[in-house]
């Protein structure tokens, strides 16, 4: 059934991930003390003798011209869940770190669409959890911007929502919550449907290497990916 409606004491924005990401990026190419360097890919580390970090070798994507090295007084790893820093570093002499993986088996599969709610409608996000091991399917609807809703479905232990129009909308009409067939059956899709298995937890433990180089820092999901939804990144 559903559950009984209060207030949490705080406010919640919601946005789509697009949007946030550009306003985060045009506000940091505003920096005066920020360069961006395009059409090209991090493919080493540079230590100096005392194991510290001094730069990075960078190499054209188009694979036309020989790698760079990009020098600096501090290296960050900021890749994110795609992060390549465990191979840099045994490739520079460092052990491997140990590297915990909890995998839930989770999929989504989600879609945005223009939605014009009811007039009695009260609320801007509708959720259906899901509850292992007895109930693997679930959904998010929410507005993320003026008549802009997000629909995210939701498969645990294996459960995959699909990714293509029929498919997305049977899987909808299995769950329990109303909400999200409803947008569908009255909202006007805004692109395809986008479908993600990249959501397994992964924590390397830096924080047991016996040395750790001097000027180099990791950030964010380089250190710790945790399921998308949960927000952390």
């Amino acid at each position: 059934g559903w559950q009984y409606r209060f207030p949490v004491g705080f406010d919640v924005q919601l946005v789509a991930r697009p949007a946030l990401e550009q306003v985060l990026r045009e506000r940091v190419t505003a920096l005066p003390s920020v360069t961006f360097r395009y059409g090209v890919r991090a493919e080493a580390l540079l230590l100096d003798q005392q194991q510290d970090g001094v730069g990075v070798t960078v190499r054209p994507r188009d694979g036309e011209a020989r790698d760079e090295v990009v020098r600096a007084d501090l290296v960050v790893d900021a890749t994110g869940r795609a992060t390549r820093l465990p191979r840099w570093l045994e490739e520079a002499g460092h052990p491997l770190p140990d590297t915990l993986v909890v995998d839930g088996k989770v999929t989504y599969a989600s879609r945005f669409y223009t939605f014009r709610p009811d007039p009695g409608q009260d609320w801007f996000a509708s959720y259906q959890p899901t509850l292992a091991p007895h109930s693997p399917r679930g959904g998010i609807a929410a507005r993320v911007g003026p008549d802009l809703w997000q629909l995210g479905l939701i498969g645990a232990g294996g459960q995959a929502p699909p990714a293509d129009e029929d498919g997305f909308r049977a899987y909808a009409a299995t769950l329990d919550n109303p909400d999200f067939a409803h947008i569908i059956d009255h909202g006007t899709p805004q692109g395809p449907v986008r479908q993600t298995r990249s959501t397994v937890n992964r924590w390397h433990r830096y924080d047991r290497l016996p040395h750790w180089p001097g000027r180099l820092i990791a950030l964010g999901d380089s250190i710790c990916a945790l399921n998308p939804v949960y927000g952390h990144g």
